[in-house]
């Protein structure tokens, strides 16, 4: 691949820009929703062509078209974002800073990645895979935001075996394959003069690339495989009947002040439970905070304590609160005494909280204000077990990343305040919890069910699904995973697609089935091999519809913790960064070698 540029007529420019251009495009279409099956293999390869015949600063601006195209067309749903009248300019600000910004790094991979196509010695180019997914990983952390959306792995996700990988070396494995298949196409070419590809005749890694891919395609779909059919025959079929409530609520009546319709919504969500309890649901599911007004820790109405403990001086709720349902605003008080008084079912809601008093340790902030999004267990009488809050928060919306910064916390949170009445003053949780839920399972001999919860777009991570999985040491491996949304703010668009490809990473990893309960859909069950089981739907429509999905998660009979939640973690990813770092240094050491050599060249005279 690495071969002097004089040995080829440079290409024209315009044919250079296209062949990025026609990657950004590529990509595209290799991304849910399309997931065009093999395209994910060749995506890159224009891109791949024209960097090493490009100059660094072409490199740059050509990587970030290619980005730009990418990023923008795959998440044109961030515009769809609800806002107040006047302030729809801020949406329209946003999704062009995000584009902007998850672009950027990519640029920077085209500088990175035109370095190494460049490099004379034969290993170099080995390195292209893990530079790029170093630029990748980087946008789990606040830099400037954490945004781990779109990783080239889920450009793979229609290669069904081959992403079984996954429970070794996480999505992070994934996405550096997916460079490498590439990479490979790319080795077997070289661009002539006129822009067209043709065949490359020398250089031992047109060999040797192409080589290693094929064998880890091949080694990786056995692999697949095998685990495949492995984790099929260990479905133990006996998971609890769990309800997923779907209400449907549209995101004005959530972020908006007409109590009528709130009360409404909230009603007909209630409507759902019962008939869910009367079905014979184990557990029943709501999702991301759709208990509105919101809850103290201890299951009481946020805004309207007082009141709400006035009605249990007895210790039990007054069953006058389910009398009084369509005339009070104390919703997790009523929902308590309902589960009290009617359903007697354990329930996992979306509910905004309180910041627990051990929490408060900053002072600049006042806690007055500050919340938790949170997931709370409830049991059959309505009392508060457990509580997960949620620790990936959406950057902009929840939180201010670096808002330690007194001139970035002062900017960003007028412009929370504008957009969405103060959303930015919620706080990242800090607690690794698990669930557990009653179980007559014979096989599991009295132990209850187990289960974890994650919150929102925390699908995006794989390290905090791995996290969320806890250390067999101390405790069991839970049976099953929930993940409760509210994707309402994006309508019906490719976001809900692409959240459920990320879904299935995390199931893979974890080798742990999931449940997703969201708003406005895709609701469905999802088994340890990343396959999806049963998806709400009504009238063929499998989002915006209301409805609740009964399902039985496909529970393993047995504990097995895979090698990426046991070893490997964000190795891969961080070795990536590492390679970057150094390759930064060489950069700068060669730029300095070049200025001193003019500096120090004899003048002619």
């Amino acid at each position: 691949m690495a071969e002097p540029q004089t040995q080829n007529p440079k290409p024209k420019t315009l044919h250079l820009w296209a062949a990025c251009v026609l990657s950004g495009v590529l990509l595209t279409y290799s991304t849910p929703p399309h997931s065009l099956p093999g395209l994910g293999l060749v995506a890159l390869v224009p891109l791949l062509l024209a960097l090493p015949r490009m100059t660094f600063k072409g490199a740059f601006f050509g990587a970030y078209l290619c980005g730009g195209i990418y990023i923008g067309a795959n998440t044109w749903w961030l515009a769809l974002l609800p806002a107040e009248g006047g302030n729809e300019y801020i949406i329209v600000g946003m999704f062009v800073l995000s584009v902007l910004v998850r672009a950027f790094s990519i640029a920077w991979a085209g500088v990175f990645l035109r370095w190494l196509l460049t490099r004379q010695g034969r290993f170099w180019v080995w390195l292209v895979p893990l530079s790029w997914l170093g630029f990748e990983f980087i946008h789990e952390f606040n830099i400037p935001g954490p945004y781990p959306w779109l990783s080239v792995a889920y450009c793979l996700s229609w290669f069904g075996p081959f992403v079984q990988t996954a429970d070794l070396w996480g999505a992070y494995g994934v996405a550096a394959s997916m460079v490498l298949f590439n990479l490979a196409f790319a080795s077997l070419f070289t661009l002539g003069e006129n822009g067209k590809p043709k065949l490359r005749r020398e250089g031992a890694n047109r060999i040797a690339l192409p080589a290693a891919a094929v064998v880890l395609a091949i080694a990786g779909t056995i692999y697949g495989v095998i685990q495949e059919q492995r984790y099929t025959d260990l479905e133990a079929g006996d998971g609890p009947l769990v309800a997923l409530v779907q209400g449907n609520v549209d995101q004005e009546i959530k972020i908006g002040d007409e109590i009528e319709k709130v009360r409404k919504a909230f009603n007909e969500q209630m409507r759902l439970t019962h008939e869910a309890s009367q079905q014979g649901a184990e557990l029943i599911v709501w999702p991301e905070s759709m208990v509105f007004r919101g809850a103290t820790r201890d299951g009481h109405c946020l805004l309207s304590e007082e009141s709400s403990r006035s009605w249990y001086k007895t210790g039990k709720p007054d069953p006058q609160l389910i009398v009084a349902r369509d005339s009070t605003d104390l919703f997790i008080t009523r929902m308590r005494a309902e589960i009290f008084h009617l359903t007697h079912k354990p329930m996992l809601v979306g509910v905004v909280t309180e910041i627990p008093t051990e929490e408060q340790d900053e002072d600049w902030k006042d806690y007055n204000f500050r919340r938790h999004n949170s997931a709370m267990a409830l049991d059959a009488q309505g009392n508060v077990i457990g509580i997960y809050d949620k620790v990936n928060l959406v950057p902009g919306g929840e939180n201010i990343p670096n808002e330690g910064n007194p001139l970035i916390r002062w900017i960003a949170t007028h412009y929370a305040e504008e957009l969405q009445g103060g959303v930015a003053y919620i706080d990242p949780g800090r607690n690794r919890v698990r669930f557990s839920l009653p179980s007559k399972t014979p096989r599991l001999q009295g132990r209850p069910w187990t289960y974890t919860a994650s919150i929102c777009y925390e699908f995006a991570f794989p390290r905090t699904h791995a996290w969320l999985e806890g250390d067999l040491s101390t405790s069991p491996r839970p049976d099953f995973h929930v993940n409760i949304s509210n994707e309402a703010w994006f309508g019906s668009g490719s976001e809900l697609d692409q959240a459920l490809v990320m879904s299935r990473f995390r199931c893979i990893e974890t080798r742990t089935p999931m449940l997703r309960a969201t708003n406005t859909g895709i609701t469905c069950s999802i088994d340890a091999c990343g396959r999806e089981r049963e998806v709400l739907t009504v009238d063929g429509m499998d989002r915006n519809v209301q409805g609740t999905l009964l399902v039985r998660p496909a529970v393993l009979d047995t504990s097995i913790r895979t090698w990426f939640v046991a070893i490997v973690g964000a190795m891969s990813a961080w070795l990536g960064v590492a390679v970057n770092g150094i390759l930064s240094a060489l950069m700068v050491v060669g730029l300095i070698r070049r200025w001193t050599g003019r500096l120090t060249a004899p003048q002619a005279k």
